[in-house]
């Protein structure tokens, strides 16, 4: 198709959004139209969350509770805050690699401690058994790349184990701010081999 006749197919659309917008009530959300090949009718995200239940679920699961509590008590006694459930995109920046910070959107580690200026100073994973899984391999590697440090805490442990491996990251010199280092993890040893 030539520029011309593209361009006319997309005023003809933007006029039929535009009518079918002036004819909605004031409270009416505006609906996609159905599908260009099989006529399926769509909706938006606005309209299904209208229709849909929706309730609260805790950021902590009833297991990891306790150590929860204990990470904010450790946090708070050191001047720290505590963040749960933080995604690692929210930690980490990369440039060039739309895939890599795709993945870590997607990601999440369960705890961070942070100053008081939101820089974080290690992140916390809680695991059921003694050790990470090959799940947890992108968020170790990420952290790595960062030098951010990234403490794993057994639930399985003793409450005494898994602070003093906290407290051995913690109170020791705090990271680097190195609030712009790349992410590359490639440049990153494996963490399982």
């Amino acid at each position: 198709m030539d520029p011309a006749s593209l361009s006319l197919i997309a005023i003809s659309a933007s006029g039929v959004a535009l009518r079918r917008y002036a004819e909605l009530s004031n409270n009416e959300i505006p609906d996609f139209p159905g599908h260009r090949i099989d006529g399926r009718p769509r909706q938006s995200v606005i309209v299904r969350l209208k229709e849909t239940k929706v309730t609260l679920r805790p950021l902590i699961d009833a297991g990891r509770e306790a150590i929860a509590k204990r990470l904010a008590r450790f946090a708070s006694v050191r001047g720290f805050r505590l963040n749960a459930q933080v995604s690692l995109a929210a930690l980490f920046s990369v440039e060039d690699a739309p895939d890599v910070e795709a993945e870590l959107r997607r990601r999440r580690v369960d705890f961070v401690i942070a100053d008081d200026a939101g820089l974080p100073v290690c992140g916390v994973t809680v695991v059921r058994g003694r050790g990470p899984s090959y799940r947890d391999s992108v968020c170790h590697q990420a952290f790595a790349a960062a030098g951010l440090p990234l403490v794993t805490m057994s639930l399985a442990a003793s409450w005494a184990e898994n602070r003093a491996r906290l407290a051995a990251v913690v109170d020791s010199d705090p990271p680097a701010a190195n609030i712009a280092a790349p992410v590359c993890i490639d440049d990153v040893q494996p963490l399982y081999a």
